[in-house]
């Protein structure tokens, strides 16, 4: 089975996560940020979306098209400005 495209921040924390060296003492401290944004950013995701949805009125028919992809992706783009680009 294809694996599942991974979102921009978990594609960016696997690289980071690939070459940091296993060996550190704080490898420990990483992992924990990381895993800290990465639920941050989840978190955080909801409410875009929700905003959005509203706004444009998404249905539950058309939640089934690409316009939800569309909500999602200008979710994931506002999330990276506020939480990871900064």
């Amino acid at each position: 089975m294809a694996r599942r495209k991974d979102s921009p921040q978990k594609a960016a924390m696997r690289e980071m996560m690939r070459d940091y060296p296993k060996n550190n003492d704080m490898d420990e401290q990483l992992n924990e940020h990381l895993h800290e944004i990465d639920t941050h950013c989840h978190e955080r995701m909801e409410l875009p979306v929700e905003q959005t949805k509203a706004r444009v009125g998404i249905t539950e028919k058309l939640k089934a098209t690409d316009q939800m992809n569309n909500v999602r992706r200008l979710a994931e783009k506002i999330i990276l400005i506020e939480l990871i680009y900064v």
